[in-house]
């Protein structure tokens, strides 16, 4: 068993908005009623732009989270500048791989997929067996090469720095807009909290800490 202080020195608590960033602009499109008030106070606040580049990069809610994984890999994600210069400075087939692995489990399908070996349609087909409810709610299932969900992907394939370059204004925009002051008033707390799951840790067995 793990000594107590190899398990202290490789537990970190760390705060980042990484996942904030792009489960909320997935909330921001997936509609509840209990996002409501922030949903309609950010819509206000949007740019005119937004929404057409928004719905070329993620013409479905779902694609948000996906694109959150292309930061995995990254040795800093604290701040908005360390996520958008990332994201635009990535190696596309790493940018590809994080992304579309979230969707396609065998890495040799999405390796075909990428160098153009098989098609979208192919790629979708081969992971209808197992993997059916996460196409449906991302559109890619039925199948259809017209939908705007498909051409998304077709992007990620054959034009990923574009594809890129999009992601970013779209962040871009919703980060200046609105989610940096929503941001702002979340980090505090979440700070507090990271630094109370620490002293906790240091305090007390691990089973008791779990």
């Amino acid at each position: 068993m793990a000594s107590r202080s190899l398990v202290e020195s490789a537990v970190s608590f760390d705060v980042t908005l990484r996942f904030d960033l792009f489960y909320s602009l997935r909330a921001l499109d997936e509609g509840s009623e209990i996002f409501d008030d922030w949903q309609n106070s950010t819509e206000r606040a949007l740019p005119r732009d937004f929404r057409r580049i928004a719905k070329q990069v993620a013409p479905r809610p779902m694609m948000w989270p996906l694109l959150a994984d292309c930061l995995r890999d990254a040795p800093s994600a604290g701040t908005f500048a360390d996520v958008l210069e990332t994201i635009r400075s990535l190696d596309d087939k790493d940018f590809q791989r994080a992304v579309l692995s979230g969707v396609f489990r065998d890495l040799t399908i999405v390796d075909d997929l990428i160098s153009k070996r098989r098609t979208l349609r192919e790629t979708v087909e081969s992971e209808t067996k197992t993997n059916i409810p996460l196409l449906r709610v991302l559109g890619l299932y039925p199948f259809r090469a017209t939908r705007a969900v498909a051409e998304a992907f077709k992007r990620i394939v054959s034009n990923p720095g574009e594809y890129r370059s999009d992601v970013g204004s779209a962040i871009e925009m919703f980060w200046k807009s609105t989610f940096a002051e929503t941001w702002n008033s979340l980090e505090p707390a979440m700070q507090r909290c990271a630094s109370a799951m620490k002293e906790s840790l240091a305090r007390r067995s691990l089973s008791a800490f779990a």
